[in-house]
């Protein structure tokens, strides 16, 4: 595995790159190893992701319920980026995806999660996803004198405390997180 901040491959990928406003450099001083994470015991391995000429993520769940996921990314075993999906792993990857159009209607941070993870597999680091199933609520409601069940959408709620946490643990944001919300 290549060291992420002092590999002159990766400065040099960097220089001749043209996405530079979409990568991320990563200070490895600032990372925490999800060895020493905290939380790791919640999360499983996914995904070793892979590049040809797009980014996959091999492994993904196709029977993704719940749907409601945490979910890490990490480059040589460091923490990188904390998320959260309500559309299942599969949808949200899917939608980092659309992030390796620079020009894409895809959000900034689509673009940048996508370019940096595919900038350093390029320089040969190793990245892969963790995910961390988030348990099914049903609440029963009653809607007009009539009771229905519903399941609540709550991966926010764990993603903000998750961030909140890491903040309190570890002074920071993973570097591909831009803020709790």
């Amino acid at each position: 595995m290549k060291n992420l901040l002092h590999c002159k491959l990766i400065q040099h990928k960097y220089k001749l790159s043209r996405n530079k406003k979409y990568i991320k450099l990563i200070n490895e001083r600032q990372l925490i190893k999800i060895s020493e994470y905290k939380y790791k015991e919640k999360f499983h391995e996914i995904s070793t992701l892979k590049l040809n000429r797009k980014i996959k993520f091999e492994g993904l769940p196709t029977n993704d319920n719940p749907k409601q996921w945490l979910y890490l990314f990490t480059i040589n075993d460091y923490i990188v980026k904390i998320g959260g999906t309500r559309c299942g792993l599969k949808g949200r990857m899917t939608s980092y995806l659309s992030g390796s159009y620079p020009r894409a209607k895809a959000s900034e941070t689509n673009k940048t999660v996508y370019n940096t993870l595919e900038f350093y597999l390029k320089c040969e680091c190793e990245v892969k996803l963790y995910g961390y199933k988030i348990p099914e609520t049903e609440l029963a409601l009653e809607v007009l004198d009539e009771i229905i069940t519903i399941t609540p959408q709550i991966y926010h709620i764990y993603e903000k405390k998750l961030l909140e946490k890491y903040i309190e643990d570890y002074t920071q944001l993973p570097p591909l997180n831009c803020n709790i919300n």
